[in-house]
C-alpha cells in the first residue's frame, strides 16, 4: 500500500550551516521535485513550496548553525493539527500555514546539496513517516545540540510552581515590565488619557539603557 502523507503526516529535519556566504539567494540544498512540492534551504531562509509558490517561510543568519523540522500534519477529525504545516526553528514552533499534508503532491523527489556560490556543512538529515508534535521537536532539538547543558542553563525561568519568574527573566535577557490598569487603553475607553501606567525597563547587560516611564 503506497505512503500517504494525508492520512500518516511526515516530519523532515535538518541540522545545518550555511557557511562562506556570496548570496543569500543560493540554493544550498532543495528536498523534493522543485516542479511539484518540495523544500528550500537558502542562505538566510528556508521554505515550502508548491510548485514555484512558497507557502511557508523562516528566517535565520548565514554563519549560524540552524536546525529546521518542517511538520506535514495528517488530517484528522481528532486534533487541532489537522492538516497543518509547521516549521520549527531551534526547537520552536515559528510558522505555521493552513495547507499541509492534505497538499503534499511528490514526496519521491531528490535531495540536492550544494548551492552555486555558497557552501553548506550538513550536521544531520532526518526523515520521519508520521508527524511530531512541536513539543518533541523541541526535545529533539534538545538531544542533538552539542551544548545542552548551557541551552538548559539559558532557558531556566521556571518557578516552582512551573511558572515564569521576573528573577529568572532578569538575569537572561532585557526586561520590560508593565504595571498598572490597562483595562481603559485596551477597550480604547474614552477615559484612556487619565489611565496611569508604569514601564520599566531593565537590561541585563547594559545599565545605560534601564529606563522607567
Amino acid at each position: 500500500m503506497p505512503y500517504s502523507v494525508q492520512s500518516n503526516g511526515a516530519t523532515f529535519e535538518v541540522d545545518f550551516n550555511p557557511e562562506y556566504v556570496s548570496s543569500e539567494d543560493d540554493i544550498l540544498m532543495s528536498i523534493g521535485d522543485v516542479t511539484k512540492s518540495h523544500i528550500e534551504i537558502r542562505a538566510t531562509k528556508a521554505a515550502y513550496y508548491e510548485g514555484g509558490s512558497p507557502i511557508i517561510q523562516t528566517n535565520y543568519k548565514a554563519g549560524e548553525r540552524i536546525k529546521l523540522a518542517f511538520v506535514f500534519n495528517r488530517v484528522s477529525e481528532m486534533t487541532n493539527d489537522s492538516g497543518l504545516i509547521y516549521i520549527i526553528n531551534n526547537g520552536i514552533l515559528e510558522r505555521a500555514a493552513a495547507k499541509g499534508a492534505a497538499s503534499v503532491s511528490d514526496n519521491n523527489g531528490k535531495i540536492i546539496i550544494g548551492g552555486t556560490n555558497s557552501s553548506i556543512r550538513v550536521y544531520m538529515i532526518r526523515a520521519y513517516r508520521y508527524d511530531i508534535p512541536a513539543k518533541s521537536e523541541l526535545d529533539n532539538y534538545m538531544f542533538d545540540n552539542v551544548d545542552d547543558i548551557d541551552l538548559i542553563s539559558r532557558n531556566d525561568i521556571y518557578g516552582q510552581s512551573s511558572s515564569i519568574t521576573y528573577d529568572g527573566l532578569l538575569g537572561k535577557q532585557d526586561v520590560i515590565t508593565i504595571e498598572g490598569d490597562l483595562s481603559d487603553i485596551l477597550r480604547n475607553a474614552a477615559a484612556k488619557n487619565n489611565a496611569t501606567v508604569n514601564i520599566t525597563r531593565v537590561s541585563n547587560t547594559d545599565s545605560s539603557k534601564n529606563f522607567t516611564v
